[in-house]
């Protein structure tokens, strides 16, 4: 009776996960009107894909999935989804950071700035904190065991995005648990080709399309905007295991 009853309830689970999804895509209205995809890499072994949709009604959404190379890490994956509005405001987004090649839960952060509620779920639960939802939020990207920030072209889209729909910007840093209120041409200035935007040790540049370059300053890389990514690398995460304990 008790098996039974687990398996009445797994499967009463499983239909309400996929019950969400299924509202989830519905709540993003009709098809996208242009779909574009967008790929960055350093030249060595990091990268990143992003696919932009914007919809009839003029809000964004975006999907991300960047590896970046992180020194006593190894190759780190940071996963991001986010909807922006036709102001260009973030109205939702999912970042979750995982070592490549490990069977670890990524660390998840949600932002909900219609809420005013950052909420953060790892290995030791879930946290949750209040943040003001006075103005356009700009993400702070997440940072790695040395404290340095992965920065991708998500969060810099984000970030550009609300500094042009406001004169001020709400910064959300769900490592350090802040919200601090900054003016909006202190993180983006024009240039001469587009525009340019300070996120966190990062600097981004953007044109009219979307984000063409990532200066990531504290892992001393730079990501520039490519029409194809680079062969990957023939070893495949147990082969390489492999083969360290081989060469010992």
């Amino acid at each position: 009776m008790k098996t039974a009853r687990r398996v009445i309830q797994s499967v009463l689970l499983a239909l309400s996960l996929s019950a969400c999804a299924d509202s989830r895509q519905i709540a993003l209205g009709e098809a996208p009107v242009e779909t574009r995809t967008f790929l960055y890499t350093d030249g060595i072994d990091s990268k990143s894909r992003v696919e932009r949709r914007i919809l009839a009604n003029g809000a964004e959404v975006l999907h991300g999935e960047t590896e970046i190379q992180s020194d006593g890490e190894g190759l780190l994956l940071l996963v991001e989804d986010a909807r922006l509005d036709a102001r260009g405001q973030l109205t939702h987004a999912e970042t979750a950071l995982s070592k490549r090649c490990s069977r670890e839960a990524p660390q998840r952060i949600v932002y909900e700035p219609a809420q005013g509620v950052v909420r953060t779920l790892d290995a030791r639960g879930e946290k949750r904190r209040r943040a003001p939802a006075d103005a356009p939020w700009m993400i702070a990207p997440p940072r790695d065991a040395q404290g340095r920030s992965l920065a991708t072209p998500v969060s810099g889209w984000i970030a550009l995005r609300a500094a042009a729909s406001a004169p001020a910007v709400r910064v959300i840093d769900a490592a350090a648990g802040t919200a601090y209120a900054a003016p909006a041409d202190q993180l983006a200035v024009a240039t001469e080709l587009g525009t340019t935007a300070v996120l966190g040790s990062a600097g981004v540049d953007a044109g009219p399309l979307f984000v063409d370059d990532l200066r990531l300053t504290s892992t001393g890389r730079s990501m520039k905007r490519v029409d194809t990514l680079p062969t990957s690398s023939a070893l495949a995460c147990g082969q390489a295991s492999a083969a360290n304990t081989r060469a010992f």
